[in-house]
C-alpha cells in the first residue's frame, strides 16, 4: 500500500523544538531512531521556507514527531494543505491566486516605505483579529462548520471588541458611536447559535477585511506605478470603493434601518450557511494577508487585482442572497471624490514621498551641459 505523505509545517516544528529545548540529536534519541537528526534535517529545510516547497512525511513519522512535541499531529501540517483540501473551491482559488510575485527590481527605499505603511500598529492588530477568528472557526483539520461559529462569534464580545479597532480614523474613517452600536448589537446577540449572529459577524468581519485590503491595494498601486498616476492605479481606486460602498451599505440596513436576520426560513434555505461561507472567504483572505505580510516574500508579492475583484462580486451576491438590495449605481465610479478617499489620500501621500526621492534636474545643470557641447563644438571648428 503507497504510503500518505503530508507535507509539514518546518517553521512550527522548528519553533516548537526550541520551545521544548529539542535539538535534532535528541529527537533522534528520545525516538529511539525512528527518527534520524538526518532525515529530521532534510524534511524541516524547505529551502527558503516557501510552503509550496514544503517537504512531505508519511503519517506514521509524523504521528512520532507529534507525540515527543506533545502536540497534535494536525499542528504539525502545512496550514494551506487543509486550506485546499476543506476549503470550497471557489474560495481556496480566490485564497491561492490573491497575490502575484513581481519578478522585477523594486526601488529598496520605495519597498521600505511600503513595508512600513502595511506593517503599523493598528493594522497588525486588525490582521492579529482576523487571524484568531479564523483559527476559531476552524477545527484541527480546518474544518468549517456551524459548531465553532458560536465560539467563535463569542469571542469578538468577551475578546476583541475590547481592542476597539473598528473605530479607526485612519484605517476605517468608523466613528466611535457608531462602532459602539455594533458592539452593543454583538453582545445582545452572543449566546447560543442563533442567525443574528451571523449578519453582524459577516459586518464586523467585513470592516476588517475592508481595511486590511484598502491598505493592501494602496500598497500594491504604490508598487506597481510608484511615480505616477496609471490606469493601474485607476483600477485599484475602483475596487476599494467597491469595498468601501459594500462595507457601508451593510451598516446602514445594519445598525441605522434595524435590518433582522431571523426568519426561519432562513435556515430551511441555507441563507445562514451562504453568509458564513461569505465569513470564511473574507477570513481565508485575510489569513493570507496575514501570512504574505509575515512571510520572506513581502517586498515582492502584490494583490491581484482581478482575484480581489471576484471576492468581492461574490460578497455583493451573498448581500443579495441576505435580503439587501445593491442600489445599481452601487459601483458608479466618481473620480472628483476619489481624491480624497482613504485610498487617494494614502497613495496620494506615498507618490509625494516618492517624488521627493527623485526631484527633477536642475535648471543650471542642463545650462552647463549646452555649454560644454558649445565649448567642444567650437574647439572642434578651431581645429579645423
Amino acid at each position: 500500500m503507497k504510503k500518505i505523505m503530508l507535507p509539514v509545517d518546518s517553521v512550527f516544528i522548528k519553533a516548537r523544538m526550541k520551545e521544548l529545548g529539542y535539538t535534532y540529536k535528541i529527537i533522534q534519541e528520545i525516538s529511539d531512531g525512528k527518527i534520524s537528526e538526518m532525515s529530521l534535517k532534510h524534511f524541516l529545510n524547505n529551502g527558503k521556507q516557501d510552503p509550496h516547497k514544503a517537504k512531505r512525511v508519511d503519517e506514521e513519522t509524523l504521528n512520532i514527531l507529534a507525540n515527543l512535541l506533545s502536540c497534535p499531529a494536525s499542528h504539525l501540517i502545512e496550514k494551506d494543505y487543509f486550506l485546499s483540501t476543506n476549503l470550497s473551491d471557489e474560495i481556496n482559488l480566490a485564497v491561492e491566486n490573491l497575490y502575484l510575485r513581481n519578478k522585477e527590481d523594486v526601488n529598496s527605499v520605495y519597498n521600505e516605505e511600503i513595508k512600513k505603511f502595511k506593517t503599523n500598529m493598528d493594522l497588525k492588530l486588525m490582521l492579529d483579529q482576523t487571524h484568531f477568528l479564523f483559527q476559531q472557526l476552524a477545527t484541527d483539520d480546518y474544518v468549517f462548520d456551524k459548531t465553532p461559529f458560536v465560539k467563535s462569534f463569542n469571542s469578538i464580545r468577551e475578546r476583541l471588541i475590547l481592542d476597539k479597532c473598528i473605530a479607526n480614523r485612519e484605517l476605517t474613517e468608523i466613528q466611535d458611536n457608531l462602532a459602539d452600536n455594533l458592539y452593543s448589537k454583538i453582545i445582545s446577540a452572543s449566546g447560543t447559535y442563533n442567525t443574528q449572529q451571523i449578519i453582524l459577524m459577516f459586518l464586523y468581519v467585513l470592516i476588517l477585511f475592508d481595511a486590511i485590503f484598502t491598505r493592501e491595494a494602496i500598497a500594491t498601486a504604490s508598487q506597481l506605478t510608484p511615480e505616477r498616476k496609471t490606469s493601474k492605479a485607476d483600477q485599484f481606486y475602483v475596487l476599494t470603493y467597491r469595498s468601501e460602498k459594500l462595507r457601508n451599505l451593510l451598516i446602514d440596513w445594519v445598525l441605522y434601518k434595524g435590518f433582522i436576520f431571523d426568519d426561519p426560513q432562513i435556515i430551511e434555505l441555507g441563507i445562514d450557511d451562504i453568509a458564513i461561507e461569505g465569513i470564511v472567504l473574507m477570513l481565508a483572505a485575510c489569513e493570507k494577508c496575514y501570512r504574505h505580510i509575515n512571510g520572506i516574500f513581502c517586498d515582492s508579492e502584490y494583490i491581484n487585482r482581478a482575484v480581489l475583484s471576484a471576492i468581492l462580486t461574490k460578497l455583493e451576491k451573498i448581500i443579495i442572497e441576505l435580503g439587501i438590495p445593491i442600489p445599481e449605481d452601487f459601483v458608479a465610479t466618481e473620480y472628483i471624490k476619489m481624491n480624497t478617499s482613504r485610498f487617494g489620500i494614502h497613495y496620494n501621500a506615498l507618490k509625494a514621498f516618492f517624488r521627493k526621492l527623485n526631484p527633477p534636474k536642475k535648471r543650471q545643470n542642463k545650462e552647463l551641459g549646452a555649454f560644454a557641447c558649445g565649448f567642444l563644438f567650437a574647439s572642434n571648428n578651431k581645429c579645423c
